[in-house]
């Protein structure tokens, strides 16, 4: 487990911002790829509780099979009337995932992202990037020699909800995720879809590419933005979707 929980934190680039955009570290394939998972962790608006959760999605039907979460309440941030400050770079609700989940991801093999290739990296940043839609290779054998090749496209259909909040309104539309992924000749090889709001993204009102990941020329992992109703405007989170080409 200490390999494990070591090579995630050396990975972390610190806690998430007071805009409340989570930060996220790929975990990679279990041994058998059948399984990919994704850490995730933040500090929340308003109150300035760290967060923070590991998913684990099954490639077979990219359900989440397994999720390890943590938010850092009131009792953990004061002692005594005093508060307790993380030191700079530190995420205490990350670490007490990372140590609840260290078993289970070494008992799955998981790879920490060594044995399968990063084929698209569009982060928030990246602003001529298309959100919905992005082709790739799955490897790139030389500049002459490329693996096969894909498209993933993104569809936010709006999602019927029949007593929405009514702070929701100051918000987007919820949206529901439906997800396709093309060969070159344009045959659909993979598919997601969400028939109702799966638990964590009800109030989601967007999605964004940024990262696709493939083990084996077949495993895949796409890591999206989510666009989400926050204490001080939009927050954004990371959902994972997770599947095999054939």
């Amino acid at each position: 487990m200490k390999n494990v929980a070591a090579a995630v934190l050396f990975l972390m680039v610190g806690t998430a911002s007071p805009a409340y955009l989570a930060d996220g570290v790929f975990m990679g394939f279990s041994e058998d790829g059948s399984l990919a998972a994704l850490h995730q962790y933040w500090v929340q608006d308003g109150s300035g509780f760290p967060g923070a959760e590991i998913i684990v999605v099954s490639t077979e039907d990219g359900r989440i099979v397994q999720r390890f979460e943590k938010m850092w309440g009131e009792e953990e941030m004061y002692a005594d009337g005093e508060e307790m400050w993380f030191q700079e770079g530190e995420n205490p609700a990350s670490r007490i995932v990372l140590e609840e989940a260290g078993d289970y991801l070494l008992e799955n093999g998981f790879s920490m992202n060594e044995n399968c290739s990063h084929c698209i990296c569009h982060p928030l940043t990246d602003l001529t990037a298309d959100p919905h839609t992005v082709g790739f290779s799955t490897r790139a054998y030389s500049l002459l020699y490329m693996g096969p090749e894909y498209r993933v496209e993104l569809k936010t259909p709006l999602q019927e909800m029949e007593d929405p909040p009514q702070w929701l309104s100051m918000f987007g539309e919820p949206v529901l995720l439906s997800l396709e992924v093309l060969d070159e000749e344009g045959n659909p090889v993979y598919s997601f879809s969400d028939e109702t709001a799966e638990e964590g993204y009800q109030y989601v009102s967007d999605y964004r590419i940024q990262d696709v990941y493939v083990q084996d020329d077949r495993f895949l992992a796409v890591i999206l933005n989510t666009t989400e109703p926050g204490f001080e405007g939009a927050d954004s989170h990371f959902r994972l979707v997770a599947g095999s080409l054939y």
